[in-house]
């Protein structure tokens, strides 16, 4: 597996999700508002490229994973998870998926039926990307999903339904509500997570290989080609940061300033079966 891919990957992932190039925060940092709509839909491609794309892991052949879910994986593994700072790290990401991944029950109004949607928003995320790209093949596929809700709401004839026309409504009713509601929620989320992995990345667990880095470079000069002899003895944690070093720093700074404190009205209550979140008029 190519351990130093995935962090690299991951820290671009962080850099261009928690970013001033797509959104500002009010004053009190209360309050996200996108640029524009341009970089309303390159947020949510992207986030759903980091939660929603997946591939055959590395890791285990036989599962698919995104991004998110193979440094989950990763960083489970039982040479890492005892560490302080891997564990702290594992604990957001499951504080993570449990935000984006738990089902969340809602009723809407889609012309001219009333639909309960039992949906999570990683499900919301995913046709908000597919419908930005306006493509006939990524149009086609969320359609395929609205269709399976109408069935499941026991629709008669839904086959038969203009999921073309269903499509608009949704977008307008569900998606536009529910995503541009819950936007500087779940960048919050994000930063804490993104924030989390800068602390491991950061971590006093590679002093070793910080300390052979920078003789180094003190005895060869910043720009001589790395020929750096590698610490004796490195225990599991320490040939981890040896496999990633010299991946480059950002400051914490870059990415906690852009990361709000959601104003309380903008935190969606919790919904089960029992008590929805309705807009059916």
């Amino acid at each position: 597996m190519d351990i130093r891919l995935l962090f690299e990957q991951y820290k671009k992932f962080s850099l261009t999700i928690i970013s001033p190039f797509l959104f500002e925060l009010t004053d009190n940092n209360s309050v996200l508002f996108f640029h524009d709509q341009e970089r309303n839909d390159l947020f949510f491609i992207r986030l759903n490229e980091f939660l929603n794309t997946s591939f055959k892991s590395p890791l285990n052949q036989n599962k698919n994973v995104s991004l998110f879910t193979l440094m989950e994986d990763f960083c489970s593994q039982p040479q890492y998870i005892q560490n302080e700072d891997f564990n702290n790290f594992i604990q957001v990401i499951e504080e993570t998926k449990e935000y984006f991944f738990k089902k969340r029950f809602y009723k809407y109004y889609i012309s001219p039926h009333d639909i309960d949607f039992e949906i999570s928003f990683a499900e919301l995320i995913n046709f908000q990307s597919n419908y930005s790209k306006h493509s006939y093949y990524h149009l086609s596929i969320i359609k395929n999903k609205l269709r399976k809700h109408f069935k499941k709401n026991n629709i008669k004839n839904y086959e038969d339904e203009d999921y073309n026309e269903h499509l608009e409504y949704f977008k307008e009713a569900v998606l536009d509500d529910r995503l541009n509601f819950n936007q500087t929620n779940m960048v919050e989320k994000l930063g804490k997570l993104f924030l989390a992995y800068w602390d491991l990345l950061n971590s006093n667990h590679q002093s070793r290989i910080l300390d052979s880095i920078n003789d180094f470079i003190d005895k060869n000069g910043r720009l001589a080609m790395w020929k750096i002899d590698k610490p004796q003895n490195l225990n599991d944690v320490e040939e981890f940061f040896w496999t990633i070093k010299g991946i480059p720093k950002v400051s914490r700074n870059r990415l906690s300033d852009y990361i709000p404190k959601t104003w309380s009205h903008l935190i969606e209550r919790e919904t089960s079966p029992n008590n929805i979140i309705e807009k059916n008029q």
